[in-house]
């Protein structure tokens, strides 16, 4: 397996995203690592549940504090489940791209496996960076400084957004690692498209060409589904983050979480871009010249295989990630700030503090 994707899987075994070994095999380790952390934030959440000091809560409602302290815990869990259920399968996908570059590299389309990795290595020190400034800025202000809080209570706040955060950046990388190798078919089939002419031959490089696009449907098709429970919760942890901290100023967490679900609308429109630009060039197969006699049959049958394999990538069958969802999340939460505005005293003063990190006993 690629070096690239060798990182890829030991990285997210760390943030509890892949603990698979092989594609038939679970990592005993880091499955026991995934328990000792289950185990570990439950006694966390018992702690800050059963913690009886006296603590304030300003300017917020205790069932709007609990749902968004569920939702994270849901959150949670939801990316381990994910994780002991399609770690294989993810494996898999990726020995499967592999085999697709191999392919890819008989044709003269190679990798820019320096460009890659320089990528992977900005965007996974941008992202530990970006998280490290938000969770030490919390931590100090809130834990040290102002001791509004107690560890747990941070933790049980962090932990889940911590899994949640990097759960996120994975998914994103998984789509730009599909979106490299739709790249590569964009250019083989304008290549294929321009030389435009075939004598004596018997069309194996336009065949190639379907097969191995075939092959990136089937691959985009089991790969991306994976992801739906994580993509799922993430949607329904930012609606909720969004229309809370909109009005409450709590700016940190939800500038992260509008950050998480524009990166993976944007990664996945990425990829049905470069689809829909086959899928547009596709008929123009059929104006390829070949001195074989049957050859506009064959020509006829490879399109027919490209418009027949489509994407068909959505989460639970409820709805397709790309910018029309992402409209209509924003457009929820607008309406939702405009109903809650409406109804708000003129007195009113938001409490600029962490709200959601005090205790919920109050």
């Amino acid at each position: 397996m690629q070096y690239l994707h060798h990182r890829f899987i030991i990285s997210s075994k760390i943030f509890c995203f892949n603990s698979a070994l092989s594609s038939n095999r679970m990592s005993k380790f880091f499955l026991l690592y995934n328990v000792i952390l289950v185990a570990v934030y439950s006694a966390i959440l018992y702690f800050r549940f059963t913690d009886k000091s006296p603590k304030k809560l300003q300017a917020v409602n205790n069932v709007v504090l609990i749902l968004q302290l569920i939702s994270y815990i849901c959150t949670f869990f939801c990316n381990i489940i994910s994780n002991w259920l399609n770690s294989k399968k993810l494996y898999t996908c990726l020995k499967k791209l592999t085999t697709i570059d191999e392919n890819l590299i008989k044709f003269g389309a190679y990798l820019d496996h320096k460009k890659i990795n320089l990528h992977f290595n900005i965007s996974f020190f941008m992202a530990i960076s970006l998280f490290s400034y938000v969770a030490i800025a919390d931590y100090v202000f809130d834990v040290v400084v102002d001791k509004n809080i107690t560890l747990e209570v941070w933790l049980s706040v962090y932990v889940p957004l911590t899994v949640n955060y990097f759960s996120c950046y994975f998914i994103v990388l998984s789509l730009y690692l599909l979106h490299v190798r739709y790249s590569l078919l964009v250019k083989f089939l304008k290549n294929i498209l321009q030389q435009g002419i075939f004598p004596g031959e018997d069309l194996s490089v336009v065949k190639s060409f379907v097969l191995m696009f075939m092959k990136m449907i089937n691959v985009t098709n089991s790969m991306i589904p994976q992801f739906s429970l994580q993509i799922c919760t993430m949607f329904i942890l930012t609606f909720i983050t969004l229309t809370n901290n909109l009005y409450l100023l709590m700016k940190d967490l939800m500038f992260l979480h509008a950050i998480e679900i524009v990166l993976i609308v944007w990664a996945h429109y990425q990829i049905h871009l470069k689809v829909n630009t086959i899928f547009g060039w596709a008929p123009q197969l059929m104006s390829i010249n070949c001195s074989l006699q049957n050859h506009s049959y064959e020509l006829m049958e490879c399109y027919l295989l490209i418009d027949k394999n489509k994407l068909d990538v959505q989460v639970f069958g409820m709805f397709t990630v790309d910018p029309s969802t992402l409209l209509a999340v924003t457009t929820w939460i607008v309406s939702y700030l405009i109903i809650m505005i409406q109804f708000t005293p003129e007195n009113y003063k938001p409490d600029s503090s962490n709200w959601l990190m005090r205790s919920p006993t109050t």
